[in-house]
């Protein structure tokens, strides 16, 4: 017995019943309404799955194509918002947090500078370090960035990381002053790989830290700048199973990232 599963109108697949070799005889109608109904409810749920999967990959595409938008503006940081994605949710799994929050901790850290869209090209691009006045006008991007995507229905549950991975351990960072655990764990788990990959990347005004310089400026910072609790996962990180392929050991080449497909 077969009944076709048919949303509006288009044929979506078929679903067959057979009798086992206990059962013998026809089936009945009434056998056949059942499968209809089935029928009816497997085609729409097929059709919902169709309609939640092609919304995901829109979401996917507009985390991707904000993304692009951030390292199109500074060219100093290509490729900064990828290193610090991979880095980010390598400690997010090395401290056991669960899938979900692991997934929204990849889109916040991939989107973490996206406010610097709102910051001029004058400011962004400068060769030497910025003035006072400058700097607090690049303080602004953490707030910029919450604002534009709080008008994004399915990117508001990163704001508020997005908005505090400025903020430090003991409470002078910005933009709120927020110390400890107020600060959202997402955005202390940013603020360390945000930290690394700055540190280790070379800049007009200096030269980047090696590896083991780095390290021992995480460890030292812990405490003070870094939560504790996620610079020990960040020093577990380069022996465990979820430490991204282009930072291992004592060898880290950043040109890498951009070699492996990014996962969202």
């Amino acid at each position: 017995m077969t009944a076709p599963l048919i949303n509006k109108d288009n044929l979506v697949g078929v679903i067959n019943c057979e009798r086992t070799l206990t059962k013998r005889g026809p089936f009945t109608f009434e056998n056949l309404d059942l499968l209809e109904t089935l029928a009816s409810q497997a085609s729409i749920a097929i059709e919902n799955a169709r309609l939640y999967h092609n919304l995901l990959n829109v979401y996917l595409e507009t985390i991707r194509s904000l993304a692009a938008a951030i390292d199109a503006k500074d060219s100093y940081t290509h490729g900064h918002s990828r290193r610090v994605t991979d880095l980010s949710v390598g400690l997010a799994l090395e401290m056991n947090l669960p899938k979900t929050d692991v997934d929204t901790i990849r889109h916040a850290s991939l989107l973490h500078d996206v406010g610097k869209i709102g910051i001029s090209e004058q400011i962004l691009l400068k060769p030497g370090r910025l003035n006072d006045e400058e700097f607090e006008t690049i303080k602004a991007h953490p707030y910029i960035g919450a604002g534009i995507l709080n008008s994004i229905e399915f990117l508001k549950n990163v704001c508020e990381i997005i908005k505090h991975h400025h903020e430090r351990f003991d409470g002078r960072g910005y933009p709120d002053g927020l110390q400890g655990d107020e600060i959202p764990l997402g955005a202390r788990i940013i603020t360390v790989a945000d930290s690394f990959d700055a540190i280790t990347s070379r800049r007009p005004y200096r030269k980047p830290l090696t590896f083991d310089e780095a390290t021992s400026e995480i460890i030292r910072c812990s405490g003070s700048q870094l939560d504790p609790q996620v610079v020990d996962a960040f020093v577990r990180l380069k022996d465990s199973k979820h430490c991204p392929p282009w930072f291992s050991g004592d060898y880290l080449d950043q040109s890498l990232a951009d070699k492996f497909p990014l996962q969202l």
